[in-house]
C-alpha cells in the first residue's frame, strides 16, 4: 500500500468512526457521506438536507453525547424514573435496575441503561408508555429516538433526557421485560 493509499484509508477509517458514533448513522450511509466528501461534524451540519430525521437528532445532541455521565447524576436520574415508575405500577409487582457501567460501579458511563422487570409473568403492555408520559410531563425526557413494543415480553425506549438545565443532555435507554429468564439474559448483555 502506498503512502497516499494508506493516508486515504486512515482518513476513511477516522471519518467512519466519527460518523458512526453519532446516533442514526450506520456504516452504509456513513460510506455514502464519505464518498460525497464529508469528513467532519461541520460537514454534516452544513449538509443537513442530506440527513434523515434520526441523523439530525443525533447530530443535535452529538456534543453532549460525547460527555461521560457521572455516577451521581445517573443515580439522580434513576431515582426520578423509579419514583414515577412506582406511580405507574406498585413496587411489589415491578422492579428496576440501572445496568452497564453504573451497575459495575464505574465512576461514569456513556449511556444510562435501565431495565424494568415485572416480578410476575404479566404483560408489559402500557407500562413504558405510561412511564414515558409522566417523564415527558416533568421535562426529564426531551427526545424520543426509538420506541418499540412487543406486548408479550418487551418494550424498549431510546431517547434523550436532561435532569437540570445546567447539565448536558444524556442518552437514556429503558427496557421493560416481564420474566426472570429475560431479566438474566438482559443483565448479562447490558452488564
Amino acid at each position: 500500500m502506498s503512502k497516499s493509499e494508506y493516508s486515504q484509508s486512515e482518513e476513511r477509517s477516522q471519518t467512519i468512526s466519527l460518523f458512526t458514533s453519532i446516533w442514526g448513522f450506520g456504516l452504509s450511509n456513513t460510506n455514502k457521506l464519505f464518498k460525497m466528501g464529508m469528513r467532519s461534524v461541520t460537514d454534516l451540519q452544513n449538509n443537513m438536507h442530506l440527513l434523515s430525521v434520526n441523523q439530525k437528532i443525533g447530530l443535535k445532541y452529538f456534543d453532549d453525547s460525547q460527555k461521560r455521565i457521572p455516577y451521581d447524576e445517573t443515580t439522580e436520574i434513576y431515582n426520578v424514573i423509579n419514583k414515577y415508575l412506582h406511580e405507574v405500577m406498585p413496587e411489589d409487582i415491578i422492579e428496576s435496575i440501572v445496568c452497564g457501567s453504573y451497575r459495575r460501579q464505574q465512576p461514569d458511563s456513556g449511556i444510562i441503561d435501565i431495565l424494568i422487570t415485572r416480578k410476575d409473568d404479566g404483560k408489559v403492555e402500557g407500562i413504558l408508555e405510561s412511564l414515558l408520559e409522566k417523564l415527558k410531563n416533568i421535562g426529564l425526557i426531551r427526545e424520543t429516538l426509538t420506541f418499540s413494543k412487543n406486548f408479550k415480553c418487551k418494550n424498549q425506549f431510546n431517547g434523550i433526557c436532561k435532569l437540570k438545565e445546567s447539565l448536558p443532555f444524556r442518552r437514556l435507554d429503558i427496557k421493560v421485560i416481564n420474566t426472570k429468564t429475560y431479566k438474566h439474559k438482559y443483565l448479562n448483555k447490558l452488564g
